[in-house]
């Protein structure tokens, strides 16, 4: 199945996934056949991109982050927490239901650890795009923590500091000195936390070292190496990534995402960048790319030596037979140009 921004939904595309709107209320079900008066509806319903499947589809396995029906609740609970704070009421049964959405999570993820990739995951529902991010990267980082071997009680921990780590950007009752807001506001919300749900240390922690950077670079206290602790550094890797992959795909830039992840790695763990490494997938199966020669090919869901250079499958083409299996780890001279969503 191929994930397709409804802006480039085209009818006679086959839906893959139950298509849910910003209330998880089911718009098209999975296998119908989208029209011309589905596009619209969807676009009326701010729907930002669905799966959908054809003939150049094999993997039909939806991924946990894929099935909206598995995040938009979460979302929907973030967004109520962010209106509640903005009012300066944000009853304690509000966080203890953070909490158990937290361990939702991380009894799912801690299942299927070893069968479970970090993906990136684009937003579904237009203006949803600050909350689905953060419950995409607070997953994943949950999801690579685990992986490194994180025990359940301190995944759990990095998943709720993911998702609470911004609550003084949005938090009225917060007080700001004279000191810029967006390099302080690390440690106003673990202050912030602290004294509002009085949550262990570890949470607080992570909040407060969210924007610390391995060598030293990053802030509020510059802290390096070993001194930030283990769920920030794990953090501030998925953070990146989710930047970079966002600001990629927006601009179908893909070419640059490699020469840009590859020039912020020393900011980070050198450990954990390797298992998240190991553990990427930047390219999911069944994704359109066009080359550099003009051809197109199918990714496969062979796990490449090179995230950022998959195996695919040629679909069309002028300089391959269709079907020709190409190795992009192995070959310097061909690279993939961007993403295409239908190969006519």
């Amino acid at each position: 199945m191929r994930l397709v921004p409804v802006t480039e939904l085209r009818p006679d595309s086959e839906v893959a996934i139950d298509i849910l709107d910003e209330h998880s209320k089911i718009v098209i079900k999975k296998g119908c056949t989208i029209t011309k008066r589905n596009i619209e509806r969807l676009k009326y319903t701010n729907i930002s991109s669905i799966y959908i499947k054809d003939k150049y589809c094999f993997a039909n396995t939806a991924t946990y982050t894929a099935q909206s029906k598995n995040v938009l609740h979460k979302v929907i609970f973030l967004k109520q927490f962010a209106q509640l704070s903005l009012l300066g009421v944000t009853p304690k049964e509000v966080m203890i239901e953070a909490i158990n959405t937290v361990n939702d999570i991380i009894n799912v993820l801690h299942d299927y650890k070893h069968i479970y990739k970090i993906r990136y995951e684009p937003k579904k529902i237009n203006g949803n795009d600050f909350e689905e991010k953060t419950v995409y990267i607070a997953i994943m980082s949950s999801l690579l923590a685990l992986k490194v071997g994180f025990s359940k009680h301190d995944a759990a921990a990095l998943c709720l500091a993911a998702l609470l780590r911004d609550i003084s950007l949005v938090q009225p009752s917060v007080k700001w000195e004279k000191v810029d807001p967006p390099k302080h506001h690390p440690i106003q919300s673990s202050k912030y936390l602290a004294e509002n749900y009085n949550l262990p240390k570890p949470v607080l922690e992570i909040v407060e070292q969210h924007h610390e950077l391995y060598d030293g670079k990053g802030y509020p206290y510059n802290l390096k190496g070993e001194n930030i602790c283990k769920g920030a550094r794990i953090l501030a890797i998925i953070d990146i990534y989710y930047r970079i992959k966002t600001v990629s795909l927006d601009e179908n830039n893909i070419i640059g995402i490699e020469l840009e992840f590859n020039k912020l790695i020393s900011h980070f763990d050198p450990y954990y960048v390797d298992r998240f490494l190991r553990n990427v997938v930047i390219y999911d199966a069944d994704i359109l790319i066009k080359l550099t020669t003009g051809d197109i090919g199918v990714v496969t869901d062979i796990q490449p030596k090179n995230p950022f250079k998959p195996q695919i499958k040629i679909v069309k083409s002028c300089n391959y037979t269709i079907g020709d299996i190409l190795n992009l780890y192995k070959m310097n001279d061909v690279k993939i140009n961007k993403i295409v969503y239908y190969v006519d």
